[in-house]
């Protein structure tokens, strides 16, 4: 008898088709002490708060400084300590070397990382419908729009959302990189937390109110905050994934795709509409773009079976989109043309486009071959394993270069800038500071243009032996896909 019903299913499990890796990160993360704790200071806090508020209720005493606590603990919770947690939900499995163990079950990378974060953000909405008897029980107080306050708290939680995902992709970094980041991170939301307790707590309606975004722009940054979840979870799972997954591809379909929207947004919407769109997307195009010009080739045959299905149109797609440093540059270049074309877009109708053409063309021209400057020197150096950083710590050089120009520099008299026109990237910042100088663009546009060109034919020298490579291999994954369909 004790066997049949030690047999039966537990009807307060989890069902049965939740990702098992969901399972897994709800049963220990609602367990953990952090997450107990959490809640249960909450909890007394909050009770402590509207009882304290009701006492001075019954006083007449001032009740206003209540609001400003009751949202510094609401929102440090939620935007800090419970995003906090996903610091460790990568890093973890990899110091025990539980991954294999998790991939057995045959789950994507991304459908790994997504199950952490839906369980993450879980907890988090599991905390705020613990806070919500708190703020709707204190409309009865008085001056209080319960609208605007559950408007106030939706936004904070998919703010956490995002903080989330982001921490999730930072737990697959170094140590060392994610205390560095923690340690900038926390004092700004500390900040933000601040300033809306201040502005809860002088009648305000907060900067997480409906009514401080304009209604024109609230799907704007919703798909901002989704997009944002998205490549934050996708950079994770590729920092996880088997080589076998091409992570590289889908980074990059979308940024084309964000690129395509932007250039909608320039001819159709104007500057405001591209400003907005272009500010949210701008950090994940260069992130991406710089990512994809420091990959390592992926040799892998399956790869290459997806696009050499699809014939001449998928072979000319993977030239854009396998991983590897020389697709990214022809990655970059579409981009930037896509881009090239969005901002013109704004400026058709703009007399400062005709006044100032020289200098417009100056910058995409820079700008690409600034991109490009630091692979051949990063040719020198293949045993570095963190290509990124090195990219980075390039480029930083000639930022280096540019400051020491300028403080040398004459406004009336630039001289001192024109030794950087070797320096892509220092010369791009040059024009930047001297945007009213017409010489100073014609001269960098003379000069770093033959620089640019010289870079990119010692670059198409090895890419070619890279596309020859990767010719064959498409060759190869044709020839399997036919000997499979004709079995």
């Amino acid at each position: 008898m004790s066997a049949t019903a030690s047999a039966l299913p537990v009807k307060n499990d989890f069902a049965d088709w939740l990702s098992p890796i969901l399972v897994k990160e709800l049963r220990q993360g609602m367990q953990a002490r952090t997450f107990v704790s959490i809640f249960i200071v909450v909890q007394v806090v909050m009770i402590l708060l509207v009882g304290f508020h009701l006492l001075s209720l019954s006083t007449n005493a001032r009740t206003s400084g209540y609001d400003g606590f009751f949202w510094v603990f609401v929102g440090f919770p939620l935007l800090v300590l419970m995003p906090a947690r996903g610091l460790a939900a990568v890093s973890e499995e990899m110091r025990a070397n539980t991954l294999d163990l998790v991939r057995l079950t045959r789950l994507t990378a991304f459908r790994i990382i997504l199950g952490k974060w839906v369980a993450l953000v879980s907890q988090s909405g599991l905390l705020v419908a613990a806070i919500l008897p708190y703020a709707v029980l204190r409309y009865f107080f008085g001056r209080v729009d319960v609208i605007a306050e559950l408007e106030s708290l939706g936004w904070m939680l998919a703010a956490s959302f995002v903080i989330t995902a982001g921490a999730i992709a930072l737990s697959t970094a170094h140590l060392v990189l994610r205390i560095l980041l923690l340690l900038a991170v926390v004092p700004f939301f500390l900040y933000i937390s601040a300033a809306f307790a201040f502005s809860m707590a002088m009648g305000g309606r907060g900067i997480f109110s409906g009514s401080f975004i304009p209604v024109n722009y609230w799907w704007l940054i919703l798909t901002a905050m989704a997009v944002y979840v998205v490549m934050f979870l996708e950079y994770a799972a590729s920092k996880i994934a088997p080589q076998s997954e091409n992570h590289s591809a889908r980074k990059r379909s979308a940024v084309l795709l964000f690129s395509i929207i932007l250039v909608a947004a320039g001819w159709l919407g104007g500057a405001s509409w591209f400003g907005s769109i272009f500010a949210w997307m701008a950090p994940i195009i260069i992130w991406v773009v710089v990512e994809a010009l420091t990959e390592k080739p992926v040799l892998l045959p399956s790869l290459f079976k997806p696009f050499a299905r699809r014939g001449v149109i998928g072979r000319l797609a993977g030239r854009f989109l396998y991983p590897g440093w020389a697709t990214g540059i022809m990655f970059t270049a579409l981009v930037e043309g896509l881009l090239f074309l969005a901002v013109h877009g704004v400026l058709k109708f703009d007399p400062i486009l005709d006044a100032s053409r020289l200098a417009f063309y100056a910058v995409w021209v820079l700008i690409f071959s600034g991109l490009i400057a630091p692979l051949p020197i990063m040719f020198m150096f293949k045993r570095v394993e963190k290509r990124f950083w090195l990219y980075l710590l390039i480029q930083l050089i000639f930022v280096l270069l540019f400051a020491a120009a300028s403080t040398v520099a004459d406004r009336d008299s630039p001289s001192a800038f024109y030794w950087l026109a070797p320096f892509p990237t220092s010369a791009l910042l040059a024009v930047a500071s001297q945007n009213e100088n017409a010489g100073l663009a014609a001269f960098f546009l003379t000069i770093t243009s033959v620089v640019g060109g010289g870079l990119l034919l010692i670059l198409a020298f090895f890419m070619r032996r890279e596309f020859s490579v990767y010719s064959s291999l498409e060759t190869t994954a044709a020839d399997s896909i036919k000997k499979n369909s004709s079995d």
